[in-house]
């Protein structure tokens, strides 16, 4: 498996955050 990179943990945690902002804006 490849390790990933933290690029990829900061644009996940991105894509959360939106999800949140969507749902409870």
């Amino acid at each position: 498996m490849q390790k990933t990179p933290l690029t990829w943990n900061v644009y996940r945690i991105k894509l959360l955050h939106q999800f949140k902002n969507k749902r409870n804006p």
